[in-house]
């Protein structure tokens, strides 16, 4: 392809970006936007969740973005786009925080249900049954709120034809969620002294994950309201 000289390129088009959530999503819809037909450059940046793209038509953009699995909208007013970034990120910030305090709440009793094993006591099954049928309703509880995020993240990853660290994260939640019950239903199955349910991986999981995503969001927030006072200030 011939390089297109800088003065005689497009001005680029800017996009603001949601749904991705980890540097496999940055990839994908960095190809996704490079395939587009007129394209002569696409960067897209996890930081303040944009990119820039010289080349192609709007609507093609659009439409590659939706095919990789997030969303996509032209930034026409800058002041505009930070403020309803912001206003995003402060409500996805409190959401993965009550998703946490969910996770972990459940996690409680499923570390102490397991302490036994962890300790290599064992556990019988008459005294495992019980408890077991309870944290595989409190642990489901827990997949369908708080780690939500992660199954909806592997499903549209998949429809677009990769996987993400949310395709990881559901489905080690799945095996533990399914290799438990199948320990609870029928231990007999299993090599003696292998029979032991994992239901604390999944509410440790999706509690711990989240809080390092809303971590992460309070820590991104930082620099840009200090960005926000420099423009302010000029």
């Amino acid at each position: 392809m011939t390089a297109i000289p800088p003065s005689d390129r497009p001005a680029p088009i800017r996009l603001a970006i949601e749904g991705m959530r980890c540097a496999g999503c940055v990839t994908s819809t960095e190809q996704a936007l490079r395939g587009v037909a007129g394209v002569v450059a696409a960067e897209v940046n996890f930081a303040d969740s944009s990119a820039s793209v010289t080349g192609g038509a709007l609507p093609d953009l659009l439409a590659a973005v939706a095919a990789a699995g997030v969303r996509a909208e032209e930034i026409i007013d800058d002041r505009a786009a930070d403020a309803a970034r912001d206003a995003a990120e402060l409500s996805r910030y409190r959401t993965l925080l009550k998703r946490c305090r969910f996770a972990l709440l459940v996690a409680l009793p499923a570390l102490a249900f397991g302490f036994p094993a962890m300790l290599g006591a064992g556990m019988p099954h008459r005294a495992m049954t019980w408890g077991s049928w309870l944290l595989a309703g409190l642990t489901l509880a827990v997949m369908a709120y708080s780690g939500r995020q992660f199954f909806s993240g592997a499903v549209r990853a998949l429809r677009a034809g990769y996987t993400t660290m949310d395709s990881l994260i559901a489905l080690g939640m799945s095996a533990a969620w399914g290799y438990s019950l199948c320990v609870t239903l029928a231990p007999g199955w299993f090599p003696a002294g292998t029979a032991e349910p994992f239901w604390d991986v999944i509410p440790v999981v999706s509690g711990l994950v989240p809080l390092g995503r809303a971590l992460e969001l309070r820590a991104r927030g930082r620099p840009s309201g200090a960005v926000e006072r420099l423009k302010g200030l000029s």
